[in-house]
């Protein structure tokens, strides 16, 4: 049996998912592997070294986690924008602005449309004016000195 195989077969002896019926086969390549058994005793001391320090997890310490996760959720769901009043100002201030550039806007284009309604109004009657003073031949005006006299 390779040592990568017996290793993991070490490793489920330690989490206890190594079947019964596969325990006397690790032993006896225990005996014949010395880099596996090294592997066994290093798993072996950290296991015990870890039963040594394990302590009691304590009730109120799994309370007070929870209660500060509860918080965290709490500040989340809040508005962050009411504590800062200054960004808030600014905020609604830009919304304003926004708000009169779009109006501005929409009436400079009324605007422009109204003017050239105008600028084609004049134009026509310009051509009116120029229509009616080519219409007529010209007229010549003579003063008679005789009359009145």
């Amino acid at each position: 049996m390779s040592t990568s195989e017996l290793k993991t077969m070490i490793e489920k002896y330690f989490d206890n998912e190594l079947e019964k019926k596969y325990e006397p086969l690790l032993f006896a390549e225990l005996s014949s592997n010395a880099e596996a058994r090294n592997f066994f005793k290093e798993m072996n001391l950290l296991k015990h070294s870890i039963q040594q320090t394990e302590e009691e997890f304590p009730i109120d310490l799994e309370e007070k986690i929870l209660y500060s996760v509860k918080l965290e959720n709490d500040k989340k769901h809040s508005i962050p924008i009411i504590k800062n009043v200054p960004a808030m100002i600014s905020y609604a201030l830009t919304v304003i602005f926004l708000t009169m550039t779009i109006i501005f806007f929409t009436e400079t284009k009324e605007l422009k449309g109204n003017l050239k309604e105008t600028i084609n109004k004049v134009k026509e009657q310009e051509e009116t004016i120029e229509l009616l003073f080519n219409r007529y031949k010209e007229i010549e005006i003579t003063s008679n000195k005789n009359n009145g006299g």
